[in-house]
């Protein structure tokens, strides 16, 4: 009964990494418009005030797939 314990609790633990799409290619995380996980203090302090990225909302991951299908068409 104990591994059944400890699969339910690591099924339901939430990320710790926040997510970002890339609006720039930053050679060591991805290419733009990519979906990529970064720390927190990467994100905030680094990616978002250099203008290389924004967090993943549930918003921002839908406008950027709708410009991605947009741009294939």
């Amino acid at each position: 009964m104990g591994a059944v314990v400890g699969a339910i609790v690591t099924a339901t633990t939430v990320s710790a990494m926040p997510q970002a799409i890339m609006l720039e290619d930053v050679s060591s995380l991805g290419a733009r418009g990519a979906v990529v996980d970064v720390s927190k203090g990467y994100l905030r302090n680094y990616l978002i005030p250099r203008r290389l990225a924004t967090a993943a909302t549930p918003g921002a991951v839908a406008a950027a797939s709708a410009r991605a299908e947009a741009a294939q068409r």
